[in-house]
């Protein structure tokens, strides 16, 4: 077998042809699974690694298995994958999986140089550590450390000269049977029926300044019709009242972190407050008053069976699930929670 057929998918469609996808999943994934011969038989371990232009590094003790397999066969196979979904089907032998993986092909070296092991391991506790524990480290701490076995720390770089992707991609009709009934079979007459004179319109999405409360600091969202303002009393009013039910403990404020949405029309004023609590569940709060002289907000039992939000509201609130969702994948620290309060939606949606 030539070294083009070896390195050659058999499912060209399934390939990831882009090399810098491929490297983007390199770089992003936590584990990665190298191979060697070891005492004649195949052998993997998981392994925490960093890669960077070819080259991916991994450490370990400078004693054992490992290290005995690259000094004798250098050449190795690194394996990384991605799992999406489960895409299930009526026949059982059809299931499938989405998912995404990079095997790469290469070299092994051991390196001896403290300088090199310095380098490498700053890269490799990069992806793990905070940044001012990685800038801490020296080339005496990395000579002078004994692991669990009183052995040294090896690092092992691995020159990447072959490397191949796959991906099944994750689709919404992957979750649709292939024998349901055909949408043009449906009959529709009676779905969907809105009133004629229903005229849909966008509105303003706009942000505001965060409000800050005792242990919380939420987003702040105004939307509106195009042809209507919002008097910058009522915007000052709606804030102090959220100030006073959170003193008087009416609020629960779950991570401290969310958004409030004020959606003005003709008639009502509608004020939505969303916070982040258990890690991935948005709790709302919502209280409405009329718009008028000296009307007062009232809080809505939302109860079963009610309005949450209307469609207008909803896009914030997808905005801010995607703005939740790259903040729960950083390291949360002082500079995320900057970044998600910055990252805000407006516009006409």
């Amino acid at each position: 077998m030539s070294q083009v057929e070896r390195y050659t998918l058999r499912r060209p469609d399934h390939g990831i042809h882009e090399r810098e996808v491929i490297e983007a999943l390199l770089q992003s994934a936590l584990i990665g699974r190298v191979a060697v011969i070891a005492d004649g038989e195949p052998y993997v371990i998981p392994m925490n690694f960093a890669y960077d232009d070819s080259k991916i590094w991994i450490h370990g003790a400078s004693e054992g298995r490992l290290i005995s397999a690259v000094k004798t066969h250098p050449r190795v196979c690194f394996e990384i994958d991605e799992y999406v979904a489960t895409l299930p089907h009526p026949v059982l032998c059809e299931f499938d999986t989405a998912y995404a993986s990079v095997v790469c092909f290469g070299t092994a070296r051991v390196l001896d140089a403290v300088e090199e092991r310095t380098t490498a391991l700053k890269l490799i506790t990069g992806k793990y550590a905070p940044e001012e524990q990685v800038d801490a480290l020296r080339e005496s701490t990395v000579n002078k450390f004994r692991g669990a076995f009183e052995s040294h720390t090896a690092v092992i770089e691995i020159t990447v000269d072959a490397m191949t992707g796959k991906r099944q991609k994750f689709n919404v009709q992957d979750f649709s049977p292939k024998e349901s009934k055909s949408l043009e079979k449906l009959n529709l007459s009676s779905v969907g029926n809105i009133d004629e004179a229903y005229h849909h319109f966008d509105c303003v999405i706009a942000p505001n300044r965060p409000l800050e409360l005792l242990g919380a600091v939420l987003k702040w969202y105004e939307i509106r019709p195009p042809q209507l303002i919002i008097p910058l009393s009522l915007i000052r009013e709606t804030r102090q009242f959220l100030e006073r039910e959170a003193s008087a403990d009416r609020l629960d404020l779950g991570h401290g972190l969310g958004f409030v949405l004020l959606h003005y029309t003709e008639e009502l004023i509608y004020l939505v407050v969303c916070l982040w609590k258990d890690a991935n569940e948005i709790w709302e709060t919502q209280y409405i008053r009329e718009n008028r002289q000296g009307a007062e907000f009232r809080k809505i039992n939302l109860g079963v069976d009610g309005p949450t939000l209307c469609l207008w509201e909803l896009a914030p609130v997808w905005h801010e699930r995607e703005a939740w969702v790259q903040y729960l994948r950083s390291q949360r620290d002082e500079a995320a929670k900057r970044t998600y309060l910055s990252d805000q939606c407006s516009g006409l949606k």
